[in-house]
């Protein structure tokens, strides 16, 4: 009865470009796959408009999460958590890309 929230790249990526994702870690794919328990992507919108480097953070905002739809691992072969950690991270890009808002100079 225990959640585990990761963060599967490992670290903070800073894109200047946009948003975008590092490559995915094994580990939380790992975790889930051993104790047969599905992995919730969750997908939070890219905060260069939130996020002052003088200030911190802006005055306010709207921050946009995105739970997707859970990935099942109780029958998955260990052999396909590459495939399965490269989907999740393609899925989990193109919503990203889709609930960030255009990026403004700050």
């Amino acid at each position: 009865n225990v959640s585990v929230w990761f963060f599967p790249e490992g670290t903070r990526g800073r894109f200047d470009d946009g948003p975008n994702l590092l490559p995915f870690k094994v580990g939380a794919f790992l975790l889930a796959y051993h104790a047969k328990v599905p992995v919730v992507p969750v997908v939070v919108m890219d905060i260069h408009n939130l996020y002052n480097k003088r200030r911190l953070w802006s005055s306010g905002g709207t921050l946009k999460i995105k739970i997707l739809e859970p990935v099942p691992m109780a029958d998955v072969r260990e052999e396909d958590l590459k495939d399965i950690m490269d989907a999740t991270r393609d899925r989990m890009l193109a919503e990203l890309k889709k609930i960030s808002p255009e990026r403004i100079e700050n």
